[in-house]
């Protein structure tokens, strides 16, 4: 694989155009430019059904982008300029992996190799590299969407990208969560394509509103709880006892267990105890489910009845809310209710009916 030959001048006016204002230099302009620097690539078949060409596919990308993200602040104070280059040459590599070995699902490595290029040609320093190469360099969010790996193994191959990229889990997953709704996101009629993965998404074009659906946000909500409660989150995918530190086993648990006559207690998914071998807590999996979240703060919940949590827990505008309102009075959220029970005094949440489980976390 050859990469062209860039003078001083094209780099120069690329650098310039990435650094003006949202609304002034579209994705259209920007794709073009890269067209021009790659054209074999950006002419290429994309090799997908809906029968698009790389530069129609990142033209509609950019699109969802300036349509629903451009004029937020990205996560972690990634520069817009950078995102929208990263957004542009995201899948790059695709039409060399399709010549190259006849399977897209290689365009990955060659994806990474032509944007270090590009990148390090035009001199961005290497954190920036870093966090464009983790970005581009697999789809943990689609792969896990699509059942085709655990959670468990979802958040270790997160947490390797988010190391090479030097950030956090959480900033790293924020930015990763918007690159996958405007890449997702143009495989539907929304990005006036044809209508594809719809389904994973609710858009709201006269808002400026593109969010996952119900079920996908959900299902998402564990792997953002898994990174907001590092150190203190685990997954567990099997039946055994496994050891936790005091500061990461659920508040009920504790007080339970601080009883000498509780040797081990369950809530139906999770079972406490106290090894008095080697004086630890241990948490193992109650529920028949082969895998499922464990942290202090978050609780897994299989049917739609208001179940009691502290305040602590709750979430933070839930529990500002429910503060200043009536007991009993609820607090309809998107997944999630809220109340304080008129009767016993304490702060429950409830599960939508639109839903048949999801992930509590505050």
């Amino acid at each position: 694989m050859r990469f062209p030959q860039l003078s001083t001048q094209l780099i120069d006016r690329l650098k310039s155009q990435l650094s003006l204002p949202y609304g002034v230099f579209s994705g259209d302009d920007l794709v073009t430019a890269m067209a021009a620097i790659f054209p074999w690539e950006y002419g290429a078949d994309k090799g997908v059904r809906e029968g698009y060409t790389l530069r129609l596919h990142t033209m509609m990308v950019l699109r969802q982008y300036d349509r629903y993200f451009a004029w937020q602040n990205l996560p972690v104070g990634i520069d817009d300029g950078l995102f929208r280059l990263i957004l542009a040459l995201h899948d790059i590599g695709t039409p060399h992996a399709i010549y190259e070995t006849g399977d897209k699902r290689n365009q990955h490595v060659y994806t990474v190799e032509m944007m270090r290029f590009l990148l390090e040609t035009m001199e961005y320093p290497p954190e920036d590299i870093a966090m464009a190469l983790a970005i581009v360099s697999g789809d943990p969010i689609g792969r896990y969407l699509k059942g085709r790996v655990t959670g468990a193994s979802t958040c270790a191959e997160l947490a390797r990208l988010a190391q090479f990229a030097g950030r956090e889990l959480a900033e790293f997953l924020g930015v990763l969560m918007t690159y996958y709704q405007v890449d997702a996101g143009a495989y539907t009629a929304d990005a006036d394509g044809i209508e594809a993965l719809d389904f994973l998404f609710d858009f709201d074009r006269a808002g400026g509103v593109m969010r996952f659906a119900l079920a996908v946000e959900a299902k998402l909500g564990c792997l953002t709880a898994y990174a907001q409660e590092l150190p203190h989150s685990l997954w567990l995918t099997d039946h055994e006892w496994h050891d936790i530190p005091a500061c990461s086993i659920k508040d009920w648990a504790r007080h339970s267990l601080s009883d000498p006559g509780n040797t081990c207690i369950s809530d139906g998914t999770f079972a406490h105890r106290v090894n008095s071998q080697l004086n630890t807590f241990q948490v193992r999996l109650a529920a028949s489910s082969d895998e499922v979240l464990y942290s202090p703060h978050s609780m897994p919940l299989y049917d739609n009845l208001w179940h009691t949590i502290s305040v602590q827990d709750m979430e933070h505008k839930a529990r500002e809310d429910v503060r200043i309102l009536p007991p009993g009075q609820v607090i309809r959220g998107r997944i999630f209710h809220h109340r304080q029970n008129r009767q016993t005094g304490e702060y429950e949440v409830r599960l939508t009916r639109r839903l048949s489980d999801a992930l509590y976390c505050k």
